[in-house]
Parts: structure tokens; sequence; C-alpha cells
């Protein structure tokens, strides 16, 4: 009698054991198929890249490569950002009511990571505040990293964001990183007169978890990384303070 509970516990432990590790492999292998199709775009970026690169030895200076090739593959594309030494690297769309990104890549198929997005209407560098959001994913993609700023050491060696948009690639300094509850929208907000506005910047470097080497500057826009962090959400808070072709300081929402 024993020995067939014994054989029935052990069997039901074999199917448990089965069960999990089915449930793993189909786990990793969600996570693998979302990691491969970023990494297919992040290798037609280094293409297109280097394309510009001979373009410009010529003396014909080349359209934006990048841009145009994004935008064939998906009409929201609006620009890339990566930040050194992380799995950033990735293209950022505007949110179509069309398309659900955050559980749909850059070709629009169904995946764990989405795609980094913006609001729609908001453009970037041209509101006070652009939000960009993504998934804090448990492989350390998309904006896995970013609560790697609440370590003091990583927040003042790697203060450099880069936003590649219109042909430009600006380079942001982050300012703030907060963890901030779900309930909290005040971090994105948007629209301020210019008092508003200086205030807001004061008080997000105040709440910042980490003290930055460099304050932001009310006459500039910033850029609001955001994701989730168990039940709160992180985010960190970056400005670019260099003059740009299409003219930094026309911000649309005074």
């Amino acid at each position: 009698m024993r020995n067939k509970i014994f054989a029935i516990v052990l069997m039901c432990c074999a199917v448990g054991f089965l069960y999990s590790g089915y449930g793993l492999v189909t786990a990793w292998n969600t996570y693998t198929s979302a990691a491969l199709c970023y990494e297919t775009i992040q290798d037609q970026k280094k293409l297109e890249d280097l394309v510009s690169i001979e373009a410009k030895t010529g003396d014909v200076q080349p359209e934006d490569n990048l841009t145009h090739t994004m935008k064939q593959i998906n009409a929201d594309y609006i620009g890339w950002i990566t930040i050194g030494d992380t799995k950033i690297d990735y293209p950022i769309v505007h949110s179509n009511p069309k398309k659900n990104y955050l559980d749909h890549d850059f070709y629009g198929n169904r995946s764990v990571y989405g795609t980094l997005f913006i609001r729609h209407g908001q453009k970037l560098f041209e509101n006070r505040n652009t939000v960009i959001y993504g998934h804090n994913m448990k492989d350390g993609g998309m904006f896995a990293t970013l609560k790697r700023y609440l370590e003091k050491s990583w927040f003042d060696e790697h203060p450099d964001v880069q936003i590649r948009y219109d042909g430009q690639a600006v380079n942001c300094k982050v300012f703030s990183v907060q963890i901030i509850s779900e309930n909290n929208d005040y971090p994105y907000a948007d629209r301020f007169n210019d008092v508003e506005y200086s205030t807001f910047l004061n008080e997000m470097v105040q709440l910042s978890r980490i003290v930055p080497g460099e304050l932001p500057d009310p006459e500039y826009p910033i850029i609001t990384l955001s994701t989730c962090y168990g039940q709160k959400r992180l985010i960190v808070m970056a400005q670019s303070k260099e003059e740009r072709e299409n003219g930094i300081k026309t911000i649309t929402d005074r």
C-alpha cells in the first residue's frame, strides 16, 4: 500500500515538474522571440548608420536613412533612444488608437516587450515634458536598466541619454530619478506656463533619489522615461540644452 502511495506521489511530482518545465521553456521562448525582434531592428539601424557614414564622405549630404527606413517598417516611428552600457537601444513610436504598443512590437506583432512610445499628440522636444513609456522586462530588456539610476555610482557615470530624431542626435543629461505611486501623474504633466515649469523642475530635482551633477534649465524642455517598478513607477528625467536645427526653444505649450 505504501509503495502504491509513494508511486502516486512520485508520479504527481513528475507531472508537476514537467508542467513547470514546460512553463519555463514557454516563457523563455516568448522572451527570446521578443528580444530577437529588436535585435533585428538594431542590426538594421547599424546598417543604415554605415550607409550614412559612407554617404557623408561624398559631396552630397545624405538624407536621414534611419528615419526613412524605420518609417517604412512602421509609420508611427518618431525617433531612437540609446543609453550606453545598457540594452536600451530601441525605436520610439507615437501611440496609435489602432495599435496597442504595450503588447505589440515595432512590426505590429504581439510581444511581451511591446514598443517604447510617447502619448498621441506629444512631439519630441516640442512639449515641455515628453514622456517615453516602456516595460521593465525580467530579462533586462526595454526599460529594465533604468533602475540602475537608483545607484549613485551608475547615476554619476551614465548621465547621458541619446535621442535621434529628424536627422539629429540629441544628448540629454539625467537630472532626476524617482519611484512614484501609480496614482501620481504630476511628473507626467506637460503643459505649464513659465513660472509653473520652473517650479516643476525644482520639485523634480528635490524629489530625486540621487542629487544630480547638473541642474535643469527652465529655458529647455525635458524627457521623462517611465516604467513599472513593482506596484509603483520608476521615472528618469533628462534634459538637453543643445540648440537644434528645428529650434529647441520652440515649445508649443507655453
